[in-house]
């Protein structure tokens, strides 16, 4: 079994929208499970460009988690989550 490697944290605004999303809020807890292990890569992640460059994107269904790797702390922040079609506005 792979070993955490980076802290995962919920800013408040993901952490907000995934309380009012019960369908999201069940599968949270996979999607932290596997950003801890492989923030960089998979087949729901995506590098961003544009004004979110250097930027990552989870995607799950319909919903959309923005997140930053910090690197030298081994941390990952999910500062935003929302609907794919409002999380880029």
């Amino acid at each position: 079994m792979l070993s955490s490697q980076y802290q995962v944290i919920l800013l408040p605004r993901a952490a907000w929208f995934i309380n009012r999303h019960p369908d999201l809020e069940v599968r949270v807890n996979g999607i932290l499970q596997y950003l801890s292990v492989n923030p960089y890569a998979g087949p729901r992640i995506t590098h961003l460009k544009g004004r979110f460059h250097c930027r990552r994107r989870w995607r799950e269904g319909d919903y959309r988690l923005l997140y930053d790797i910090i690197e030298d702390d081994r941390v990952v922040e999910i500062f935003d989550a929302d609907n794919r079609g409002q999380i880029y506005r």
